[in-house]
């Protein structure tokens, strides 16, 4: 279904979410938005992954690919926007609402992209 290359790329993405997920869950710091990590993630999905079109794919596996590029950008996109609410929160309640919601669209996030894997692999397992 993937290519290697594309394989790999999708595979080196969810390594980043992965590694900002640690990160966010051990400090969970007010500009985290700002991060190197944050950026790094922002850049690999313009130049990784929002670059690929229709001309890199098997005509069968453009329809899935441009879904998940879609669902991607969007969570990467409600994620941003979540971390500018956390670091402009002030109150203890709202602050640990954004935690959540930052926590449960990295995680969809991260699914996401794993099932594309698993789904490459042929298999239902979780290959990370």
């Amino acid at each position: 279904m993937l290519s290697k290359s594309h394989f790999s790329i999708v595979k080196d993405w969810v390594f980043l979410l992965k590694d900002f997920q640690s990160q966010w869950n051990l400090q969970k710091i007010n500009n985290y938005y700002q991060t190197s990590l944050w950026q790094k993630i922002n850049g690999f999905l313009q130049s990784e992954i929002m670059s690929l079109n229709e001309d890199d794919f098997p005509l069968n596996n453009i329809p899935q690919w441009q879904s998940w590029q879609t669902e991607t950008y969007r969570f990467i996109r409600l994620l941003n926007t979540e971390l500018l609410f956390f670091a402009s929160a002030k109150q203890p309640h709202t602050k640990q609402l954004k935690t959540n919601s930052i926590s449960q669209k990295l995680q969809g996030a991260i699914a996401l992209s794993e099932n594309l894997l698993n789904q490459a692999m042929g298999n239902g397992n979780n290959i990370l």
